[in-house]
């Protein structure tokens, strides 16, 4: 996922700012713990990044019956 997000961030394209999305469930493709996700090496790498604007959550409907947005939004709330 880092070395994804390093292909973006350096692109010399007319985008400002990224939004990193996941997936709400973990049935989902690509689904990460959202422990993992606050704490690992991930939003840790990508936090440093000027490109980096925030979280987004997929599907509205599977965050809202597992709550994802709720656990990772302490850190998507001070970025």
């Amino acid at each position: 996922m880092i070395s994804a997000w390093d292909e973006w961030a350096v692109l010399e394209a007319k985008v400002d700012k990224i939004f990193a999305g996941v997936p709400a469930s973990e049935y989902d493709q690509g689904y990460v713990d959202p422990y993992l996700l606050v704490y690992g090496p991930f939003l840790q790498h990508i936090k440093t990044s000027p490109k980096f604007r925030g979280l987004m959550v997929w599907y509205a409907y599977t965050d809202h019956l597992s709550g994802y947005s709720a656990k990772i939004k302490d850190v998507n709330s001070a970025i």
